[in-house]
């Protein structure tokens, strides 16, 4: 079944960034993320509900998008998609897609669990 794995990927960017997953800020004079997310925790919640993903590439064995949002380019390493995977298949839900109305794993973001 296929999943949704954008929330996953980018709550465990901003809340556990790794050298296999982090993110960089656009522009030099923007907030690096786990800052930007401290400074007030409704901007992830807010960033997860709509999270604006767009110009994704693959380099050096990983995929790289930017999250308009925040202003942030993500990078993420494909060894790191397989445990992302499995959390969401292990604790996610299943959804229907509204237009084509086929069915979908995402993992529900729950900001007092996540903590």
């Amino acid at each position: 079944m296929p999943m949704d794995i954008t929330d996953e990927v980018l709550w465990r960017c901003a809340m556990q960034p790794s050298p296999q997953l982090f993110a960089t800020p656009e522009r030099p004079s923007a907030i690096p993320w786990p800052q930007w997310v401290k400074q007030s925790e409704t901007n992830l919640e807010e960033l997860l509900k709509n999270p604006d993903i767009g110009l994704m590439r693959e380099t050096n064995n990983a995929l790289e998008f930017y999250e308009s949002t925040s202003g942030q380019i993500v990078h993420l390493d494909w060894n790191q998609v397989p445990s992302i995977m499995r959390e969401v298949k292990g604790k996610g839900i299943v959804r229907k897609d509204r237009v084509e109305h086929k069915a979908y794993i995402e993992k529900v973001f729950k900001p007092e669990v996540q903590k």
